[in-house]
């Protein structure tokens, strides 16, 4: 019998009785971080933080700004999910986001009038008599005229008004700025006061956003994102940037974590607009990869980012308590549905997740949005030919949790062991890994795993599982797993044959 802690011929009289929990060791609940990266109006140092409230987040990062704005997306969607941001300096050349709005006329009655800025209702009040100069002010205060750094409204823009004229300006500079919409109403009920007419008009195009391999990290010289994350494991990321060399630059990052020597799998979610549905299709069909889930809501009133953030956070969810769950019909706590007229018809759906676009759409009724169904980019294996086996993201996620879960429970229960052929004899108490116990416990796993809803098909995986010693290397053993994961249900075809 090996001991861990009793030395071999000890002499000092004494009971001594060490603990080993090897036997008890099983699957365990693998650690779950999101990581959310955006864009700061304040000057937070640029390193991983803890997030523990939105207020947390409004404090450190500014009120308003991007990446606060995507963590309260985010945790209204996953509240217990463990959270970090790593916060962006809007870049030194940066231009940001104006758009116009302007008030003529004199109001002839009294009434409200209701811009919609990212999905938000402004409503200010109008009296009779009142002029344009004056109600253009009353708009500039609703929405908040600190600059970006000071205010303390939840608007992703501040405000200041000049003769009838208000000039909104987004909080962060950058190409985000163009995802905000600014209209005037939004229902039949929002009729402008008689006297009155109230226009809007985009201005300033913003421009240059952050570039993740030139990010200063505490004052220090430029670094890479991919360093200020290093040594760190997060399972999803929801980035505020969606330009095609920022998102390579996190695909390579997550590409090499999903190899065998880091084992560290994560799913990157980022926003993404589109003007036509031709135009969706056209970006969706040249991305390929199982770790990016770039997410659409056609024509919405709400940014790209903050819906990202949304998305990432029901995936998180969903994930962390199963992961073979299908993220399907979950609700999008937050995000405000598109005008009806936009909403995307059957075949404009299907086009879209060919290409790898996520279904995301309203309920008829009640406008309340849903993610019906998430797929990934990944549609051809490195051959060229179509190839299904990583459009899903629960695919990923279950990979993931599998490999963790394994993992975690040989290094459990054989920190320290030797190693022997099958038909070695020993002592009993030794600690001795034989290709005959790997695979006992591989089965034993496998069935854990069946038991929890993760994986199917026992039978075959009993019959196919393989363990041996490396024929080259007599201090290595090789295990084949072949799992067959839980499918998620989205389609039910019924044919009624009657007579």
């Amino acid at each position: 019998m090996n001991f861990n802690q009793i030395p071999n011929g000890i002499k000092v009289p004494g009971f001594y009785a060490e603990i080993d929990n090897s036997r008890a060791a099983g699957s365990a609940v693998m650690p779950w971080k999101v990581l959310v990266i955006g864009q700061q109006t304040k000057s937070a140092a640029v390193e991983c933080s803890l997030v523990t409230s939105d207020d947390d987040a409004d404090v450190k990062y500014g009120y308003g700004s991007q990446l606060a704005l995507m963590i309260r997306a985010l945790r209204k969607n996953a509240p217990s999910v463990e959270t970090y941001a790593l916060p962006l300096n809007d870049a030194s050349s940066s231009v940001a986001a104006v758009n116009t709005v302007t008030v003529a006329g004199t109001a002839s009655e009294s009434g409200t009038i209701v811009l919609v800025i990212d999905g938000v209702r402004v409503k200010v009040g109008v009296v009779n008599g009142e002029t344009a100069a004056s109600i253009a002010s009353k708009i500039a205060e609703e929405i908040g005229t600190a600059a970006a750094a000071d205010s303390a409204t939840q608007l992703p823009v501040y405000a200041s008004a000049s003769a009838g004229a208000v000039t909104i300006t987004a909080k962060n500079k950058g190409t985000c700025g163009n995802e905000i919409v600014v209209g005037v109403g939004q229902t039949v009920a929002d009729i402008i006061p008689a006297g009155l007419t109230v226009t809007v008009a985009a201005g300033t195009r913003g421009a240059t956003d952050p570039n993740l391999t030139k990010i200063k990290k505490n004052g220090s010289a430029d670094v890479s994102v991919v360093s200020v994350i290093a040594g760190r494991w997060f399972n999803v990321i929801a980035c505020g940037l969606n330009d095609d060399d920022n998102i390579k630059i996190l695909k390579e990052e997550l590409d090499e974590r999903w190899t065998a020597l880091r084992q560290e799998i994560g799913v990157l979610f980022y926003g993404k607009s589109f003007d036509s549905v031709a135009a969706a299709q056209t970006y969706y069909n040249d991305k390929n990869s199982q770790v990016i889930v770039p997410v659409c809501l056609y024509k919405a009133p709400c940014t790209a980012w903050e819906r990202a953030a949304r998305i990432a956070g029901l995936a998180a969810y969903s994930a962390k308590q199963d992961p073979a769950m299908p993220i399907g019909n979950l609700e999008v706590k937050g995000e405000v549905a598109p005008d009806e007229s936009d909403d995307l018809t059957f075949e404009e759906k299907q086009i879209l997740l060919d290409a790898g676009c996520s279904d995301i759409d309203a309920d008829k009724n009640s406008r309340t949005v849903y993610v019906r169904r998430l797929v990934t980019t990944y549609k051809r294996n490195s051959a060229g030919a179509a190839d299904m086996s990583y459009m899903q993201p629960e695919v990923v996620f279950c990979l993931s949790y599998f490999r963790w879960a394994w993992n975690n429970r040989m290094a459990s229960k054989y920190p320290r062991t030797k190693s022997a052929k099958d038909d070695a004899q020993f002592g009993i108490g030794q600690v001795v890994l034989r290709p005959s116990t790997v695979k006992g416990e591989a089965i034993d796993f496998y069935k854990e795993m069946c038991d929890a809803g993760i994986c199917q098909g026992y039978e075959y995986f009993v019959e196919n599982v393989e363990c041996e010693i490396d024929p080259n290397d007599p201090y290595r053993i090789n295990v084949l797993l072949p799992p067959e994961f839980m499918k998620q249900m989205f389609v039910m075809a019924t044919l009624i044959q009657f007579s």
